[in-house]
């Protein structure tokens, strides 16, 4: 079961549709209920509409939490901007809104994001600019040197772009996801 923290996204409904059409169990809270997380097996955070000093307080304290518990973590434009400033990082305001599909460069091997390439929708105001010590970057495009970041040795992950956007091959990102959490939950 993965739990989905709601910030206000306005893609919210494609990631549910992804989520439904990968077949996954998943339970949709607010980031003002601060959910138990124990019970779940992985956490994405999705984007936001609004900011909020609220909504960072409430959301590094689920991400501190999840980390506590190594629930596996996947942080999609401000969920990743709240992951990496959770642990120490910084955001830079870009000059113009990323409104639109960029090509996304992989060069560091991972288990999430497995194409060397992708056409990925963005729809951000910042950047996510100097990375925690602990984190490393996986990916980037003509806007960001860390459009998809990891922290090491961990699986919490996070995109600037929008894989519930992003057709078949970000669906793949989620599916990569959803199968981390299966099998970091799995006993065997």
């Amino acid at each position: 079961m993965i739990l989905v923290v709601d910030n206000g996204s306005t893609s919210l409904s494609s990631l549910v549709e992804v989520l439904r059409f990968l077949g996954t169990e998943f339970e949709i809270k607010a980031h003002s209920e601060l959910p138990k997380i124990a019970p779940f097996s992985g956490l994405i955070i999705s984007g936001r509409a609004v900011a909020s000093r609220e909504s960072n307080r409430n959301n590094s304290a689920i991400i501190e939490a999840a980390e506590s518990r190594d629930i596996p973590t996947l942080g999609i434009c401000y969920g990743a901007e709240i992951i990496a400033t959770t642990f120490g990082g910084t955001l830079r305001r870009l000059e113009n809104h990323a409104r639109e599909n960029r090509l996304v460069t992989v060069f560091r091997r991972n288990p999430v994001l497995t194409e060397k390439t992708y056409s990925a929708y963005e729809s951000h105001g910042y950047k996510i600019f100097r990375l925690p010590p602990s984190f490393e970057s996986l990916a980037r495009s003509p806007v960001s040197d860390n459009e998809a970041i990891r922290r090491k040795r961990l699986l919490i992950f996070g995109t600037q772009f929008h894989p519930e956007l992003s057709g078949n091959s970000g669906k793949a990102i989620i599916r990569n996801f959803v199968k981390q959490c299966a099998d970091s939950s799995d006993p065997a």
